[in-house]
């Protein structure tokens, strides 16, 4: 009779184990629907490249600018193909794509922007063409 209820009882404990193991459950990994895009930009000038401050990063329509070390981060965006476009005044812009999938939500984009020389000289050629005209007094 212990036999009997030894196996009973191992049986009953399969059973169990069995239907905690194999039932199918409702409950789904939530997905992810957004992404975010972050990296540095660099401004280059001949040899030289640093960290470039107040850049201008967009990407789907949103902007971020980049801080005193170049670096820019862009959150909640959705999962989707971007073209990532970085440019500053007096530097080349320049455009890089990335796709942002549920597997790789999060991207890193960096940028070297070559220096075209048109936008350091500006405010000194406009400051010259005052003086040139009289129209601008000095600091005194």
């Amino acid at each position: 009779m212990k036999k009997i209820l030894i196996i009973i009882i191992a049986l009953s404990f399969l059973i169990i184990q069995s239907v905690l193991v194999f039932a199918p459950t409702n409950v789904q990994a939530e997905q992810i629907q957004y992404g975010s895009i972050s990296g540095t930009v660099y401004g280059k000038s001949g040899w030289v490249s640093y960290p470039l401050f107040g850049a201008r990063v967009e990407a789907g329509g949103t902007v971020a600018f980049t801080d005193l070390f170049g670096y820019y981060h862009i959150d909640n965006l959705p999962l989707n193909g971007y073209t990532v476009s970085a440019s500053k005044n007096g530097y080349a812009t320049q455009n890089s794509g990335v796709v942002l999938t549920p597997s790789n939500p999060v991207a890193t984009v960096s940028f070297i922007l070559e220096r075209t020389g048109d936008g350091g000289g500006k405010t000194y050629l406009m400051q010259q063409a005052a003086c040139e005209s009289g129209e601008a007094t000095s600091g005194d």
